[in-house]
């Protein structure tokens, strides 16, 4: 008698074109190939009796830098009180319109030059302009009691100075700035090291010009 789990049969897969490679933009991500310097931050940025908000280290790039936000609660939450969750309304695809939700950890940087960026939007598909600073979302995750969220800032501010803003008002955590040493931050890429170089590669192809465009890049 067959027995009742038996192996499928091997799936058929039609040809796959390799994909050309091209150089990565900055504002895309932290550089696969590059290692960074490291500011040791380790930084509580906002506190209250329940929950905390804090940096732990910035990885500096030669042309961005990535930080760490953690967010902790109290072991003794109240039953009745709000979801200690920074992941809710945090990853978007569509821009907030009307009132910011409470509950929402809102993070947001700035550069001594007035030139922001915040989670509010989500970050440009194809930024442009001298004017343009990215905050993207990277890795993350935890749980109600400790969660650790990366973000990719480009560019790297000329002066190094960058302020990490946090906002949580469903937890008592007013608008709070921390200064990051913007001498730390350029010694900081100055020790980054390049191991895997892309600069061989070709720049991507602009949309329409043939090559895929950016959205199979993305």
């Amino acid at each position: 008698m067959p027995s009742f789990f038996e192996m499928p049969p091997p799936p058929v897969l039609g040809h796959v074109a390799k994909q050309p490679r091209y150089k990565r933009p900055g504002w895309q991500g932290r550089p696969t190939g590059e290692m960074p310097g490291v500011v040791p931050v380790e930084a509580v940025i906002a506190a209250t009796e329940r929950v905390a908000v804090a940096v732990s280290a910035v990885f500096v790039y030669a042309d961005g830098l990535s930080f760490d936000v953690v967010v902790m609660s109290s072991l003794d939450e109240p039953d009745d009180g709000p979801d200690v969750d920074p992941m809710l309304y945090t990853h978007h695809h569509e821009p907030i319109s009307g009132a910011i939700p409470d509950e929402m950890l809102r993070i947001g940087v700035a550069l001594s030059d007035g030139r922001k960026a915040t989670n509010l939007t989500p970050p440009p598909f194809r930024p442009v302009g001298d004017d343009v600073v990215v905050l993207r979302p990277g890795g993350g995750g935890g749980s109600s009691e400790r969660y650790e969220q990366t973000y990719w800032v480009w560019p790297l501010p000329a002066d190094g100075a960058l302020t990490i803003v946090c906002e949580w008002p469903a937890h008592g955590v007013p608008e709070t700035a921390y200064d990051l040493d913007g001498a730390a931050v350029l010694a900081a890429a100055n020790r980054s090291r390049v191991v895997f170089s892309d600069d061989h590669l070709p720049e991507f192809p602009e949309p329409g010009t043939g090559g895929g465009g950016w959205a199979s890049y993305s």
